[in-house]
């Protein structure tokens, strides 16, 4: 928790803040897994206490739909599921079965000026397209939320029709691009808003990337890491997307340039 001691100020009085992790966190240490890595010592994941300590750092929506939670496979993922509900954490992106939603109703009490109050639902989903194989939640196995599912567009289309608002946290493929913007990635994005979604978070890029209105909605393409175990110098900066809710319903979003 120590690492967010100086950024504790931005979301202190945040009804939510979302992350994206990169990796499973394991119960035990990783040689009681196999990796799916050419090279085990590319397989990140994350202990038990740094679940915790991103928890007690004001992290308290877990965003889990990147190629990364594959690093040891489905008893990986499985072992993440584990540890999110023994803790009472909520998480996106995985899940022990395809039965489970792949999204999260969000919902905040606005007071109004004129002294009533207005509840705004706010639907939240997490995607990912770098999907490796056999990664996808299936009927009796723990998986990803990957785009190869066939229902993605359709699940926010339906869920834009009952939310006032829907995000999309999605985890595209290309990762130190510091400018273009593939044709994949923006033809995901734009299915995402065609299918309903106000706003689509790139959560793959490690260096921050551009952003841009498409019709009424908005699509940020990367913000860069928070924490990194890289060294790469485009990886010191990134940046916060702020999501408000003002006192006529109106939503806003805000980003603020971060430097670690």
């Amino acid at each position: 928790s120590g690492l967010f001691e100086g950024l504790k100020g931005y979301w202190k009085d945040a009804d939510y803040v979302a992350a994206n992790i990169d990796g499973p966190a394991l119960r035990y240490e990783a040689d009681h897994y196999t990796s799916t890595r050419d090279k085990k010592s590319e397989s990140v994941y994350l202990r038990p206490r740094a679940l915790r300590g991103f928890h007690e750092g004001g992290i308290n929506l877990f965003c889990f739909a990147n190629d990364e939670t594959y690093n040891y496979g489905r008893t990986g993922i499985a072992s993440t599921i584990s540890l999110l509900n023994e803790y009472q954490y909520d998480y996106l992106g995985i899940a022990s079965d395809n039965t489970a939603v792949p999204y999260k109703i969000l919902e905040f009490t606005v007071s109004k000026k004129d002294g009533t109050e207005e509840t705004k639902r706010v639907a939240v989903f997490n995607v990912n397209d770098h999907v490796m194989n056999n990664s996808t939640v299936n009927e009796e196995n723990p998986g990803i939320y990957n785009t190869s599912l066939p229902a993605v567009n359709e699940e926010i289309y339906n869920v834009s029709q009952e939310a006032d608002f829907v995000i999309v946290y999605a985890h595209f493929k290309e990762q130190y691009e510091t400018s273009a913007i593939t044709e994949r990635e923006e033809q995901t994005a734009e299915g995402f808003v065609n299918a309903g979604a106000d706003l689509v978070v790139g959560t793959n890029s490690d260096n921050i990337q551009s952003a841009k209105k498409y019709g009424d909605s908005y699509v940020v393409y990367g913000l860069g890491p928070l924490v990194s175990n890289e060294a790469f110098s485009f990886e010191l900066d990134s940046a916060m997307l702020d999501l408000v809710i003002s006192e006529a319903g109106e939503v806003s979003v805000y980003l603020t340039p971060l430097r670690m």
